[in-house]
């Protein structure tokens, strides 16, 4: 007996938004990705799109879905604590069941509306198809199940829904192979379901592809090599089969979006040693000091949380940070009543807004070691394979693609006007047909900032565009600057002598 779902009219999506984790624009050449190279001309592509800062996978996903910025959505890195609630938890959001007992226990994890439910409000459907980690295929509709919604997450059926579709998939295409890197045969699975059941079977108004690719290989691997452009290749071909089904399928008012959600970088491990770290925090960890604990993530954008008695350490610890090779730009909530930061550091109300979730510090790590030699020398000892990453501000962990097909884009066209992620969502929202009232109009003319912060021949700075209510992020370089020698001064004393040297 069919279920409701497959009495359907089946029909092509209204909207379909392809998300491939990590891919670097400058990575789209015919020789490894030519089937994505090719549809390149079916739209417009948005060569100023960069992602928002940290540069992380659930940030700018969060942006992406709710059309807003890190300060208003709450999602200031894929893992975090909030301040606002009793025993200040922390939430890994890349595990389903820690986001579904966390809404379970303190309510919506942001209080903005998510793109899920605003296709709801209007009585359409979403449905959702994600190689990536369980708790990132979550994100992507977090209340979609109480909204009657479709979420196959394909290295974890157990957090997928409903459970009904779910057996049927696993009957019709089998379990998805193990997540591995390289990762080709889940997105080889994921387009099939997509193809083969989600599209005739679920038929949703809004499908959302994500594919965790190149992103698993690009931490892997780093961001060239022949492993790495085997797997652009491979999912190239995947998106070959969808991009022929839309060509063949698609109507007049469907529109077609192809994504990534930040770029990557190639580093050499930057990671130090476990003690060089601590020893940052010194006393900090004196639990007789602190009972609650010292709340830190090391990663490519550190972050540190303080306990309240702990926080007249904020600049001894920035000072302390600021002194190791390996650290890089750092940003610090304010130490001062005139909201003054410390030396040498940023505010993070300018990547991180100013919330209970928002960090006291939060630090990146040097990504190009070659231009400095003392943070060469504080990773001897880390084994010399290149692999990617990113969080930070370089550049290229910023780039990010943009393509959109449809009725209100020119095929064929360049877009040079900057944009976020988040504007993703205003482009989803009206290819739906749909309003939110919150469209992110710039609240002023855009401008360019440079914000600089500089120590001891250290200068960090950070560069970006301000609308008159967001700073936009473009980039930063950390420099390391010589300390000018003082010029030799020729004295005379009493005696009549000099200092001159003598050769």
């Amino acid at each position: 007996m069919l279920n409701d779902s497959e009495h359907r009219v089946r029909r092509v999506p209204r909207v379909l938004l392809i998300c491939l984790d990590s891919l670097i624009p400058s990575a789209i050449t015919p020789e490894a990705m030519p089937n994505l190279v090719k549809v390149m001309d079916w739209g417009t592509r948005f060569a100023n799109h960069r992602a928002v800062v940290p540069s992380e996978t659930l940030v700018n996903m969060a942006s992406m879905l709710t059309g807003t910025k890190v300060g208003e959505h709450g999602i200031v890195a894929n893992q975090f604590t909030d301040r606002s609630i009793t025993g200040w938890p922390s939430l890994n959001l890349g595990v389903a069941e820690e986001i579904d007992a966390w809404m379970e226990r303190h309510g919506r994890l942001t209080p903005m509306r998510t793109f899920g439910e605003y296709l709801h409000a209007a009585g359409q459907k979403l449905a959702v198809v994600s190689t990536c980690s369980s708790g990132a295929t979550r994100m992507i509709d977090p209340h979609g199940r109480a909204l009657g919604n479709f979420s196959l997450s394909c290295h974890s059926p157990s957090t997928s829904y409903p459970e009904v579709d779910v057996e049927r998939i696993r009957r019709q295409f089998g379990a998805c192979p193990p997540c591995c890197e390289p990762d080709v045969e889940a997105a080889r699975y994921a387009v099939d379901v997509l193809l083969d059941y989600v599209v005739p079977v679920v038929s949703p108004d809004t499908a959302i592809l994500w594919v965790n690719e190149p992103d698993t290989s690009y931490h892997a691997f780093g961001t060239t090599g022949p492993s790495t452009t085997a797997t652009l290749t491979a999912v190239d071909n995947e998106l070959g089969r969808v991009f022929d089904w839309w060509r063949r399928n698609a109507t007049v008012e469907c529109s077609l979006f192809i994504a990534s959600d930040h770029g990557h970088i190639d580093l050499e491990p930057v990671s130090p040693v476990n003690s060089d770290f601590e020893a940052v925090f010194g006393h900090l960890h004196d639990e007789s000091v602190m009972p609650e604990g010292l709340r830190k993530r090391l990663a490519r954008c550190s972050t540190v949380y303080l306990p309240t008695e702990a926080r007249p350490e904020l600049h001894n610890l920035t000072q302390s940070l600021l002194d190791k090779p390996w650290v890089g730009h750092v940003f610090c909530a304010p130490v001062g009543v005139d909201g003054s930061v410390p030396p040498g550091t940023h505010p993070i109300s300018l990547i991180m807004g100013a919330g209970a979730r928002t960090p006291d510090v939060a630090f990146t790590v040097i990504a190009e070691t070659k231009k400095n030699v003392q943070a060469a020398v504080a990773r001897a000892d880390i084994a010399d394979l290149k692999r990617g990453n990113h969080g930070g501000l370089e550049s290229r962990e910023l780039e990010c693609l943009f393509l959109a097909i449809g009725p209100k884009y020119p095929a064929g066209t360049l877009s040079y006007d900057p944009s976020t992620t988040d504007g993703v969502f205003r482009e989803l929202i009206d290819a739906a047909g749909l309003t939110t009232g919150n469209d992110g109009a710039p609240c002023g003319q855009t401008r360019p900032f440079e914000c600089t912060a500089e120590i001891d021949g250290r200068r960090s700075v950070v560069r970006g565009t301000f609308d008159g209510k967001y700073h936009n992020i473009i980039g930063g370089a950390v420099e390391f600057v010589p300390s000018p020698q003082p010029e030799f001064q020729v004295t005379v004393g009493e005696d009549g002598r000099s200092n001159r040297p003598v050769h």
